[in-house]
């Protein structure tokens, strides 16, 4: 039953992600606390411990789309650095 659960969990949730349009995992691995990384290929990572229920997974999740909003805006807009040279001075980076 709870293999069933989990499939269906991962459906609902590739469903919400796959309509904003991201690539995700979700991992169920044994951890003290539940995380999620955002990479810059705008891929997303979850990873969740055996011991949350199914509805704790969901709510982890759900509390971190606006954080992976976030994190995903910022790796979609353009690293600049602007070089400027002062008379006296070597190159500044700023």
């Amino acid at each position: 039953m709870q293999g069933m659960q989990q499939m269906t969990f991962i459906k609902n949730h590739l469903l919400l992600f796959l309509m904003l349009n991201l690539f995700y995992t979700i991992e169920r691995r044994k951890v003290k606390y539940a995380r999620v990384t955002v990479y810059p290929d705008q891929s997303v990572k979850f990873v969740i411990p055996f011991r949350f229920s199914e509805r704790n997974a969901q709510i982890f999740i759900r509390e971190h789309e606006p954080w992976v909003q976030k994190k995903l805006a910022q790796f979609a807009k353009p690293r600049e650095k602007f070089i400027s040279l002062g008379v006296n001075e070597g190159i500044c980076v700023h």
